[in-house]
């Protein structure tokens, strides 16, 4: 299918050009007709939830990757004699001119993406034969999610995240960054874990692969594309992964918006029992797969490192405490890291890594993670991640967010050192070590619980003992909880109405895996907890950074958990950054600044709107999308215009 804006807005700069209005060129509509449409859709969405508002987004395409595909990469041909391709893009334009329009000036061969047959073709003498089929839609390319000459990046058909060009929106005199190797989604559902790619590539040293998913199905509209996946060895819960940007008719500033929306709907469909849920979205933009840049290396007096140093996070971290420092970096093969003094743009190179002097902070009110690259080059900015939960029951339903930052790519999947916190329905925080709202006795390592069993732990899984006691509160008829601590059975939260005379020890205290803690309400009226203090962003360590929530789904219902992306990178060139003179460096800037004056708040998470009201502007945001789709996808032209 054909997206009215298609790749060529990368191309636009908002910044010089002023941008025409969406949707009057592009598709010939009247702007009474228009209005007309957007008033009738609002009127029966905005009050959907936005599980609803996510599955009513129609689509015209679809295509299946599995976990047994594989693929490899052949030439382009020409169908004529004495020919090359043109209006090609290459995965990794590196040069200033060599774009998607070479006209054959800078050609280079073109390598595009072909599923492997068991039985290739092997009539390769005709031009225009390959010995491969055509992958799946969703995995040569996906729809450009990003707000318009705002930058993008794509979710493709097998889960991975290619075309990074947040920084260098053109691309300009910097290549793009086709993916970063250590982005990745994870869902987890009543503690089996996936990472949401059909073939994951999240592995350390002595650490097999991370477990992937078996199937999935791709859809895309501009600007949203859809996952399902289709086996997550579990019968009963179903998961979509949708991502989406900004697209509103008439309004350039709405349509700008550098960010993103991730969202993962799970649908309950086991008529008894509920069902524990978390996603987890990792952003490892500190390290760059497949690029270096080449600067001014420190000498040895300035505290240059060489080639003693194991992984490309380490580099970084060398990085970041040298104050001369400003990027770095990494030969793989070599394990040579350099130093340098200035931060130079970056080229495509395989098997190298590289970075700029970067940290991570976190602002707890809005939920939010962000990395910030200081400087005044088209590179430096900020990259925010935000988490927050949306459920069909909230008034029974607690979840949790966390952010955890680790120097091992593979630490937040498979241990995540991270700090969490319990959300209320309203939004509400607190720490994780804060006394429950109701007030509880620990009774320690023991069982307790009595008649009638409220809630089976077996179907609920929560990360703490105090989300345990928040379920119990929000269960007039709890008086008893038991949380499974120990490594066996890890998180397990039992819920009962009544206390036993004597404790059970036939699993708690068995021995040190089988460890509990068991709590018993306090009768009266709960304590009054003491005001909210607000927190200051603190600096985290670590190069991976992730973000994550968990909820509870009940039997025969639905949740939302979205993880909003937004950046900010103000100081956008056109073909005139130095690293050498970047002190005199006069940019062009970037429209979308005036409308978003930070990564938080290109990621939904202003003070309009903080974590509660994030999933209202979620759906109004699609409420316009459709206001777009309605005139295409609803018209009588045929399907392939």
């Amino acid at each position: 299918m054909s997206f009215p804006f298609g790749y060529q807005y990368q191309f636009f700069n908002s910044s010089v050009f002023a941008a025409p209005s969406v949707c009057r060129e592009t598709l010939g509509i009247d702007a009474r007709m228009l209005s007309a449409i957007v008033l009738l859709f609002l009127q029966g969405v905005v009050g959907a939830t936005l599980f609803d508002a996510l599955h009513q987004v129609t689509f015209r395409n679809e295509g299946v990757t599995t976990s047994s595909d594989t693929f490899h990469w052949e030439n382009v041909q020409a169908v004529g004699d004495q020919q090359v391709p043109i209006y090609l893009e290459a995965d990794n334009v590196s040069c200033v001119k060599c774009t998607w329009s070479d006209g054959g000036k800078y050609y280079v061969a073109h390598p595009y993406m072909f599923k492997t047959l068991a039985e290739p073709i092997n009539n390769t003498a005709k031009q225009g034969i390959y010995q491969g089929a055509t992958p799946a839609s969703g995995m040569r390319s996906a729809v450009p999610l990003g707000g318009i000459s705002a930058g993008s990046c794509e979710l493709r058909g097998d889960g991975t995240l290619h075309e990074w060009v947040l920084h260098n929106a053109g691309p300009q005199g910097a290549a793009k960054i086709q993916s970063y190797e250590h982005a990745f989604f994870a869902a987890s559902v009543d503690g089996v874990k996936r990472v949401i790619q059909t073939h994951p590539h999240i592995a350390s040293p002595g650490i097999a692969a991370a477990d992937g998913v078996t199937a999935m199905r791709y859809r895309g509209s501009h600007p949203v594309s859809r996952l399902d996946v289709l086996d997550f060895a579990t019968s009963s819960v179903n998961l979509s992964l949708f991502a989406f940007s900004a697209m509103k008719a008439y309004d350039r500033g709405a349509s700008s918006r550098p960010g993103i929306a991730f969202t993962m709907t799970f649908a309950n469909k086991n008529p008894v029992h509920a069902s524990n849920v978390s996603l987890l979205f990792q952003l490892p933009v500190l390290v760059e797969s497949d690029q270096a840049r080449v600067g001014k290396p420190l000498s040895q007096s300035e505290g240059q490192v060489g080639s003693t140093v194991a992984t490309p996070a380490e580099c970084a971290q060398a990085c970041s405490v040298n104050n001369l420092c400003r990027s770095w970096t990494y030969v793989i093969a070599k394990q040579a890291c350099t130093l340098q003094a200035d931060a130079p743009l970056n080229v495509y190179a395989r098997g190298t890594a590289s970075g700029l002097k970067g940290h991570w902070s976190v602002d707890e009110g809005q939920q939010c993670l962000t990395v910030q690259r200081p400087g005044r080059g088209p590179m430096h900015g900020n990259v925010s991640v935000c988490a927050s939960v949306a459920a069909s029951s909230p008034a029974d339903v607690p979840s949790e967010w966390w952010y955890a930052t680790s120097d091992d790519p593979t630490a937040n999947f498979y241990q995540p050192q991270h700090t969490s916190h319990v959300v209320t329905p309203l939004g509400e925080r607190r720490n994780q070590t804060a006394m429950s709202p109701q007030g509880y006795t620990i009774l320690g390592n023991a069982d307790w619980n009595g008649d009638p069993i409220l809630r089976d732990g077996t179907h609920n899984i929560v990360a703490s003992v105090d989300a345990c006691e928040v379920q119990c509160t929000a269960i007039p008829a709890c008086s008893m909880g038991l949380w499974l601590s120990g490594t066996v059975r890890h998180g397990e939260c039992w819920l009962a109405g009544s206390k036993l005379a004597k404790p059970r020890h036939d699993f708690c205290g068995v021995n040190a895996s089988q460890a509990c803690v068991a709590f018993e309400k306090i009768a009266g009226p709960p304590p009054t907890p003491p005001p909210p203090s607000p927190l200051p962003p603190v600096a985290l360590r670590g190069v991976y950074g992730a973000v994550g929530a968990s909820t509870v789904v009940p039997p025969m219902s639905n949740a939302t958990i979205t993880i909003t992306m937004g950046w900010n990178f103000p100081n956008r060139d056109h073909y005139n950054y130095d690293a050498s003179t970047e002190a005199i460096y006069e940019p062009f800037g970037n429209q979308y600044t005036r409308f978003f004056p930070t990564s938080a708040a290109a990621a939904w998470a202003d003070a309009a709107t903080p974590p509660p009201a994030r999933e209202t502007a979620l759906v109004a945001t699609l409420a316009d999308i459709a206001a777009m789709h309605t005139p295409i996808l609803g018209s009588t032209l045929p399907v392939y215009l």
